[in-house]
């Protein structure tokens, strides 16, 4: 379905102009009466006026797709022109979904994510802000969170900031554009670690350590407000220390606490272990029946899955033979038994 169908395949620029009219109110009608959608609204109108202050209104017409062409074979109404509007329809669509989950309504299609995110780039262009598995979306969505509704953002950024703090990654995250400040902007993701005595400098996300860009997507994918019920992620603790793999731990316990599901591929005993322990100490609502943690064991010719559960205490009940055989071989070794 086109952005710009304009039904009965021949139409005059002025059915074109009524077509693109209808098509924002259409979509403007469904999103309430926020600021940033007037805000975005009022964008497209200036773009359709540039666009059809360029047309010759007595002589072309449009196909059905909303291309324009006439005798001539001109066409004022070009592909950037096409790619304007679809990045303003394509935004208010994107905030009329945040809008309708921010309400509470967690009826979204599961969130899986890819095993390696994105790399960090020095500065961003801005894109359409759609989720897909690597978070290559996850700037552009900042960034156009911070302009288009700072109440959001500042909620957003300070829930980033508590786990950067607790993760030992970040204190403060920011966004800088340049230019205009307007969506065709770039920005740049900026990072900064405070010390002991002063706030230090603010770092561009790629000069920081790879962990931090790596775990990013995934946090705010997590506490974004229009986030799915159920997460699918892989290897979360990517490029992470111990201490920032265990604050993963207890972010996953806070997002189930909180009624979503997590299901979570990981290589980390210190993501498990913090799960373990804040479930024995109640941190966060998660009862040892809502746990279940499947350990796969590499046999000769197969590999056997076996259900780990959790007692009230944060034991790990009917775990194999071979489960974390390897840290108390490490154990008995470095204390020379």
């Amino acid at each position: 379905d086109s952005w710009f169908e304009v039904k009965g395949g021949s139409s005059k620029y002025s059915e074109v102009q009524a077509g693109i009219s209808n098509r924002s109110q259409t979509i403007f009608s469904e999103l309430g009466a926020l600021t940033p959608h007037h805000e975005l609204l009022r964008g497209i109108d200036s773009i359709v006026g540039d666009i059809l202050g360029r047309m010759d209104v007595e002589g072309g017409s449009a196909n059905e797709t909303g291309v324009i062409a006439d005798s001539r074979n001109a066409c004022p109404f070009d592909e950037d022109d096409k790619n304007r509007l679809e990045e303003s329809y394509a935004q208010l669509v994107f905030w009329r979904l945040s809008e309708r989950y921010s309400r509470g309504n967690h009826e979204s299609a599961p969130f899986a994510g890819a095993p390696i995110r994105s790399e960090p780039r020095r500065t961003y262009d801005p894109s359409r802000p759609i989720p897909d598995p690597e978070g290559e979306y996850i700037p552009s969505y900042l960034s156009m969170m911070s302009r288009r509704d700072p109440n959001t953002w500042t909620n957003l950024k300070d829930r980033l900031e508590r786990f950067g703090a607790d993760s030992g990654l970040f204190d403060e995250i920011s966004i800088e554009s340049f230019g205009r400040t307007d969506d065709a902007s770039p920005f740049q993701i900026q990072i900064r670690k405070f010390g002991e005595k002063l706030k230090g400098n603010r770092r561009n996300l790629i000069d920081v350590g790879y962990g931090v860009s790596q775990t990013l997507p995934i946090v705010t994918e997590l506490l974004r407000p229009e986030a799915s019920s159920i997460f699918f992620l892989q290897q979360p603790e990517v490029h992470l220390h111990p201490s920032a793999q265990a604050a993963l731990g207890s972010l996953f316990c806070s997002i189930a606490g909180s009624g979503r599901q997590l299901v979570v591929e990981t290589h980390s005993d210190y993501i498990i272990d913090r799960v373990r322990m804040d479930v024995r100490d109640g941190k966060t609502g998660l009862k040892p029946e809502d746990v279940s943690i499947l350990y796969f064991e590499r046999g000769e010719a197969d590999v056997k899955i076996h259900s780990i559960g959790l007692d009230e205490q944060g034991n790990v009940l009917d775990a194999p033979e071979g489960y974390r055989q390897f840290f108390a071989d490490e154990l008995t070794r470095s204390i020379g038994l």
